[in-house]
């Protein structure tokens, strides 16, 4: 791409219950295997499994007439239809890198 077209393809993580978590917004070419930093406004928690917990305003409020799957996916076995910023457990593994992303 960057031969091509004069531009580096930039690695994005995201979902479609999170939307966009974090963006590669670094001069120069992240480490392999990971995924930037998070963007504004999203807080991310690797669980004691290794699994990628997400909060932000972005984060869907549930899924429609699903509360046994809504308490799996929402951190603490909690699901408040009130509370915009609800932690979701993403079922992604993930690890923070030494550089951050």
């Amino acid at each position: 791409m960057a031969g091509a077209f004069g531009t580096r393809v930039r690695q994005l993580y995201g979902s479609t219950e999170t939307s966009v978590i974090s963006i590669d917004r670094s001069a120069e070419p992240p480490p392999p295997g990971t995924v930037g930093t998070p963007i504004d406004e999203v807080e991310i928690r690797i669980l004691n499994e290794g699994e990628v917990a997400v909060r932000s305003p972005m984060v869907m409020s549930g899924y429609v007439a699903d509360p046994e799957w809504n308490l799996r996916v929402f951190e603490m076995g909690s699901f408040e239809p009130a509370i915009s910023a609800a932690r979701i457990r993403t079922d992604d593994c993930g690890f923070w890198a030494e550089r951050g992303g």
